[in-house]
């Protein structure tokens, strides 16, 4: 199975100079994670939430209105070719920086395509289904936070951890879920009224944290959660088997590719 076989055709592209609020606005109007930042037909880059609370680091006081999409893009990535084998391609993505999720996807210098996290997820269900269970590709430790817990230690603790969701606890309790894009969705609406870019140190985890939570146990198939992601579009599932045991991932998921690679099987 090569690139081309699963990669999206459409993709949302954006300038370096366009403003990152308006950027902002445009993924949630659309419902896309992130986007591709091209100059003259040229990849430059990927931006998306993730790569916002990665870069947040650069910014303090300023309106987020003068903020670009530049300010907030990863740069200097590889690209894809479509003819390249599936296998080679979940590789690369894995090795990205964990705010990456996607690459695109280049013939002649021209961008054709995009294949990120989301279009393997897909993917899984038909690929995998009754081969691993979730306690098998799951990560034993995810980051948990207490739901008194201020923004900021949100966004410190994202960053440190290089993770994308943070899992909320009352003691032993999980009572709910921040996500990159609860954070993002909260720094934008504190800034929209203070015109900061610095996080309201007034808001705890609490405030911003997801209350409807999606749960899977340790002996589900993989597949079955993979197509749970997928239907309820969302890449965390936290794991509970009487307590929380871990949480299971997009990322978590290509190890299952991974696997099947290194066993000389072929898609």
């Amino acid at each position: 199975m090569l690139v081309s076989d699963v990669m999206s055709g459409d993709v949302l592209t954006v300038g370096p100079d366009d403003s990152a609020l308006d950027i902002g606005n445009l993924l949630d109007e659309q419902n896309v994670s992130g986007a591709i930042v091209t100059d003259d037909g040229r990849v430059l880059g990927v931006i998306s939430k993730e790569t916002f609370i990665a870069h947040l680091k650069i910014i303090s006081e300023e309106p987020i209105e003068s903020f670009l999409a530049k300010d907030f893009m990863e740069a200097n990535l590889i690209s894809l070719k479509s003819d390249e084998d599936l296998f080679d391609a979940v590789e690369r993505i894995q090795s990205l920086p964990t705010h990456v999720d996607r690459l695109p996807v280049v013939e002649d210098d021209k961008l054709v395509g995009v294949l990120s996290k989301t279009e393997l997820t897909e993917l899984y269900p038909s690929i995998l289904a009754g081969r691993f269970k979730v306690r098998d590709l799951m990560h034993y430790n995810p980051s948990t936070m207490e739901s008194y817990e201020p923004l900021t230690k949100v966004v410190e603790e994202m960053n440190l951890s290089g993770v994308k969701c943070v899992l909320v606890m009352e003691g032993t309790s999980l009572v709910g879920l921040i996500t990159v894009k609860d954070v993002s969705l909260a720094m934008f609406r504190e800034k929209k009224i203070c015109k900061r870019t610095e996080p309201a140190s007034v808001l705890s985890a609490a405030d911003i944290m997801s209350r409807a939570l999606v749960t899977v146990p340790g002996s589900m198939d993989s597949a079955e959660a993979a197509q749970l992601m997928v239907d309820k579009k969302i890449g965390n599932l936290p794991v509970v088997d009487d307590t929380l045991s871990g949480m299971l991932t997009r990322t978590d998921l290509l190890k299952g590719f991974q696997l099947m690679s290194q066993q000389g099987e072929s898609l």
